[in-house]
């Protein structure tokens, strides 16, 4: 077998070191005459080589650090793999000093975000920079090519401890999709596999337009035109709260921009510019809110002057919606309760559609009589 571990030297009773085997199989080096390890191994990797180099000894770690017998091990399990895997296309210099930093989850995890950064919004960069921190916390700032699924396996169990399995299934998404960036990059042979992570239904509240209109009716004046902006409109909290006198425009309002929690200005979820429609009252009330006012400056504003905050916001509508025995938080209470009511006029919609097709009288006879989408029946006629 190509590659061996081995110790510099003798050790200091001046017996020579020896491979300890357990079940023929090498489990470490110990000293011959007094039984002691050496405090650091080195890789002998000359035999890894083609024509124009080879791997040769390797002494330290990525950090610099002395390798011991543990990590020696896995890093010439590695690059065997590595060898194993590519044949003829193995190629030594990868696994010198250098090309090996590039590997760490650290400068990988790195490039990963500043690609992110290029082709995905800010906010969805650093959520997963994010997730890679939890990540790196728990497993160090490994070589990506060692991680095999069994140390998958041990990071879901790390991660369930301290997360509720949403979470955990986000931090685990954000790493195999680092795997397959490298993949697609033809940096890594192959993906580990990872463990399905079984997340509880939740389910999501949502409350009619008379209930919201009586949140509404509990809160202090100076909020209730951001939250009939969130109703009408469906979006984010922080979306509404960085809508400028400047975006009210012909009829309705141009979402282009968000506050963070802390007031910060950043750019929309999705990275998009979107124009929402109002009714014609709201209009003239969000007209009349930035009457006088510079086009840049906030439409909405708190008690102090300052820009409305997205936790202001929440609470505000968590205490007139206790108030109102409503029983739904702001997210739920606007943008789900808006894609919820949407949905079913949607529904309606299509059904007073399909049953005029059908010929039918009512189009509840056509919503029980067809399925919405019909399983396929092995063996069945595929269509």
């Amino acid at each position: 077998m190509i590659g061996a571990i081995r110790a510099k030297g003798k050790c200091r009773c001046g017996g020579t070191w020896t491979q300890e085997r357990f079940r023929g199989r090498v489990v470490g080096i110990v000293c011959s005459s007094c039984g002691t390890q050496p405090r650091s191994v080195y890789i002998d990797g000359r035999g890894f080589r083609d024509k124009r180099t080879a791997i040769g000894r390797i002494y330290t770690d990525d950090d610099g650090r002395p390798l011991t017998y543990p990590v020696a091990e896995r890093l010439l399990e590695s690059i065997r793999r590595d060898k194993d895997t590519l044949k003829k296309s193995f190629d030594p210099s990868r696994w010198a000093k250098e090309a090996r930093r590039g590997f760490l989850l650290s400068d990988a995890g790195g490039r990963w975000i500043d690609f992110l950064r290029e082709t995905r919004s800010k906010t969805y960069a650093d959520h997963q920079e994010i997730f890679l921190r939890h990540i790196e916390k728990r497993i160090g700032n490994v070589d990506v090519r060692e991680i095999r699924a069994g140390a998958v396996e041990d990071l879901y169990r790390a991660l369930l401890s301290t997360f509720r399995p949403k979470s955990v299934q986000s931090i685990l998404f954000a790493l195999r999709t680092l795997l397959n960036w490298m993949k697609r990059r033809e940096e890594l042979e192959r993906v580990p596999a990872f463990p399905e992570v079984k997340v509880p239904t939740r389910i999501i509240r949502w409350i009619t337009r008379p209930e919201q209109e009586k949140v509404v009716e509990q809160t202090p004046e100076r909020y209730r035109l951001p939250f009939r902006v969130l109703i009408e409109t469906g979006i984010r909290p922080g979306e509404a709260a960085a809508i400028a006198a400047g975006d009210v425009q012909e009829g309705g309002i141009v979402v282009c921009k968000a506050l963070d929690e802390r007031g910060k200005v950043k750019e929309t979820k999705a990275g998009k510019i979107q124009f929402k429609r109002v009714s014609e009252v709201l209009f003239a009330d969000l007209l009349e809110a930035a009457k006088g006012k510079l086009p840049g400056a906030p439409l909405f504003l708190q008690r102090d002057g300052r820009p409305v905050l997205v936790g202001v916001l929440s609470i505000t509508w968590r205490k007139a919606a206790r108030k109102a025995k409503v029983d739904a938080p702001l997210y739920e209470g606007t943008r789900h309760s808006f894609a919820t009511r949407l949905r079913a006029e949607k529904e309606r919609a299509m059904g007073n559609e399909l049953a005029n097709e059908m010929g039918h009288g009512k189009a509840a006879t056509t919503m029980r009589n067809y399925a919405a989408c019909p399983p396929h029946v092995p063996g069945g006629i595929k269509p």
